[in-house]
């Protein structure tokens, strides 16, 4: 688990770091939900060891990718432009919340796998 949340609490801060060249990270931001959502599949896989309150948590970050997902897919049917409110809510700003409530959820699967 500590390989897990060092290596998105490295992806996370790269990504935030980048965003001061805004083009750059933003173009990160989609590697950045890469990396999440290949680090989400294996703490899946490790369903078995994660107790009550950790499952919620990785239920709920499942759900927002999930929701994150449809209003990606409505605005691509809609023929929303990328910088639209709607492209930029949900290809920018939920993601980014989305990121920072995974590297929540490492932080706290972490410190609760060390005692």
């Amino acid at each position: 688990m500590k390989t897990i949340h060092n290596i998105n609490t490295g992806a996370v801060f790269c990504n935030v770091f980048l965003f001061m060249v805004p083009p750059v990270g933003m173009l990160l931001m989609m590697l950045l939900g890469t990396i999440q959502i290949v680090l989400a599949l294996t703490l899946t896989f490790y369903w078995a060891t994660l107790n009550k309150k950790e499952k919620q948590l990785l239920n709920r970050y499942w759900l927002f990718v999930g929701i994150d997902f449809i209003f990606i897919a409505l605005t691509r049917c809609l023929e929303y432009d990328l910088f639209d409110l709607p492209g930029i809510l949900f290809y920018f700003l939920f993601p980014g919340f989305i990121a920072f409530y995974f590297l929540y959820l490492t932080n706290y699967i972490y410190k609760n796998s060390r005692k």
